[in-house]
Order: structure tokens, then C-alpha cells, then sequence
């Protein structure tokens, strides 16, 4: 069971701050999957192979555009690290206590899938010791040592992006509520507009008089002085 404790401890990596980060990105990536995936501009996809072409793509730029934000610190305490599992490259955003990985779902109840000998399985075994293990707020002793957290995101019908973790087979309790509906970076409450400026004249009664009236009052005054 999925005490407070443990939610907690998960909650020092994934603050609010970086929960947006993960939104950013993820909505960064569904524009350049849209984008990459549009038959119009793309002809050749046009076959059904598309629904294929159109998750792998999601799944590479997504670690693209996670991995990009770690590296340039646009998340706090978060570094990125790829790890080789039975031949396949898998990126893990590792903080204090945690490590993250996402996976695409096509609804918000689905649940990750697994195999046998998968790296999700792993993860939701030592979930399960570490669950025993953790007792203070302390600094992991090991990669081991870590809760392995699944960013759960989609979908085909709904836009929505969750943290959760594994501790039972048939479980998956989620540690956050929808992160695509948090506000994003640019709609932060910590940040400030900036007015742009606003030219006023000094004396509202002065008002410029335009090129043509200037030159018929030349005119005029040159005339006068050559009839008088």
C-alpha cells in the first residue's frame, strides 16, 4: 500500500516547478510529432502503418526534449542518464531519491505494460524493498536504492500526463493528478509580465502637423514676402 510517506519523499524530485517542465516538454512534443506525422506535407506515410510511425516518433522526442531540458538545467535537482537494458536505450531523469522514465498509454486508466523479464517488473520489485527500506529523508545509497517512478502519458483522444508508481502486479497508484492541466511556464504565477512601453507626448496640446501642411505654409509665407 502507498502510504503518505512514500508519496512525500517522491514529491522532493518532482516539485510543481519541475512537474511543469515535464508539461513544457511534453507539449513541445506533441507539436513537432503533429508536425513530422502530417501526410499533407508527408505523403509517404499515408499507409497504416502511421499509428506506428506516429508512437515511435512521440517516444524519441519526448526523451529528446526531456533529456534536452535536464542538460540545461530547466529542471531543479533532476540529471539525465541513459542505461542499457537487454539491448535497448532507455532515459532515466535520476534525482535524490527517484528515477523516471515515461511510457505512452492511449487512456488515462491504461496501465504501462510489462513482460516478464522487463525493466518495468525490475523496477516494481525493488519498489517494493525500498518501500521497506526507506525510513528517513536520506540521500539514496545506491542506483538500486532509488523509487523508479513511470511518467504515464497520452493519448489518443485526451491530453494527459501522470506520475505513478508500481508496488502490486495489478496496481499502479498514481502520485499526482493530471499534469497537463497545471499552468505552464510561461503562465507561472512567480512570473512577471513585462509591459512593453508607451509613447505619450509631453503636451497633449502640441500635435505634429504632417510633411504637406508644412510646405503649403512655406509656400504661402513666400508669397506673401514677394507682394508686399
Amino acid at each position: 500500500m502507498l502510504n503518505d510517506y512514500f508519496v512525500n519523499l517522491t514529491r522532493q524530485d518532482w516539485t510543481d516547478a519541475n512537474l511543469r517542465v515535464i508539461k513544457n516538454c511534453k507539449e513541445q512534443t506533441d507539436k513537432a510529432v503533429a508536425a513530422y506525422t502530417n501526410i499533407s506535407e508527408y505523403p509517404f506515410l499515408g499507409t497504416p502503418h502511421l499509428p506506428v510511425v506516429t508512437g515511435v516518433s512521440r517516444w524519441a522526442i519526448f526523451d529528446y526534449f526531456l533529456e534536452a531540458a535536464a542538460k540545461k538545467g530547466s529542471f531543479d535537482g533532476i540529471e539525465p542518464r541513459w542505461i542499457d537494458f537487454q539491448g535497448a536505450a532507455i532515459l532515466e531523469l535520476r534525482g535524490k531519491y527517484t528515477s523516471l522514465t515515461a511510457c505512452h498509454v492511449l487512456t488515462s486508466d491504461e496501465k504501462p505494460k510489462e513482460s516478464e523479464k522487463g525493466y518495468r517488473k525490475n523496477n516494481r520489485a525493488k519498489n517494493q524493498k525500498n518501500l521497506e527500506l526507506f525510513k528517513e529523508f536520506e540521500a539514496s545509497a545506491s542506483d538500486d536504492d532509488l523509487i523508479h517512478v513511470v511518467l504515464r502519458h497520452g493519448g489518443r483522444n485526451d491530453n494527459f500526463a501522470f506520475l505513478g508508481i508500481y508496488l502490486e502486479e495489478s496496481d499502479f497508484p498514481a502520485l499526482t493528478g493530471n499534469i497537463m492541466l497545471m499552468p505552464s511556464l510561461e503562465m507561472a504565477p512567480e512570473a512577471e509580465p513585462v509591459m512593453q512601453p508607451t509613447v505619450t507626448l509631453k503636451d497633449p496640446t502640441v500635435v505634429a502637423q504632417p510633411e504637406n501642411v508644412l510646405v503649403l505654409q512655406i509656400e504661402k509665407d513666400e508669397n506673401d514676402d514677394s507682394t508686399s
